[in-house]
């Protein structure tokens, strides 16, 4: 499935200092970055294997995005003040293209992405009371975007009991069945 996949376009990032963003488990994924871009005449050129890894990697952290806390953990570190990580992000955009975000199982993270590139967003995450908010948010967008609570007195439900109602009054197929029972 990844064997055909190309990454971005452009310039690779250099890998220099140590980020380790994601924990799954026992698996813990370490990148290592810095914001100085090789032109492709100086770098040398990725394995397959390398490219597929890479792909994986950046998937993983893409998703990890998706997380409020995550993204909070990252103000409190301040990876969110270094230049290099926020190429980084930058650098990152390339998984909004159809080709990419197919394989985004939290569509959420793109979103976080895309909110990343704005310092007041940045900013605001170091606060515990804003990655509550957006938590919650996030947490009632998944709750209740595609299945609505139920009001009270639904329209399906209260037109069915309107209609009992109707006939139980005028003495028709519901008041039979009442008179049965009785």
């Amino acid at each position: 499935m990844l064997r055909n996949i190309s990454l971005a376009p452009g310039p690779r990032l250099v890998w220099r200092g140590v980020f380790h963003f994601c924990t799954f488990g026992s698996t813990s994924i370490t990148v290592l970055l810095t914001n100085k871009a090789t032109s492709d005449h100086h770098a040398m050129p990725e394995t397959p294997e390398e490219k597929t890894r890479r792909f994986q990697i950046e998937l993983e952290f893409v998703q990890c995005l998706a997380n409020p806390w995550y993204l909070h953990h990252l103000a409190q570190q301040e990876y969110l003040k270094d230049p290099a990580f926020i190429n980084y992000l930058d650098y990152l955009q390339y998984w909004k293209r159809p080709e990419y975000a197919k394989f985004i199982i939290y569509p959420h993270a793109l979103h976080f992405l895309d909110l990343l590139q704005h310092p007041a967003f940045r900013d605001k995450l170091i606060l515990k009371k804003e990655t509550e908010a957006i938590h919650q948010t996030q947490y009632y967008h998944w709750a209740y975007y595609r299945n609505p609570p139920r009001t009270q007195g639904a329209p399906e439900v209260g037109a069915q009991q309107q209609q009992q109602q109707q006939e139980l009054a005028n003495g028709g197929p519901a008041a039979d069945g009442a008179a049965q029972r009785a």
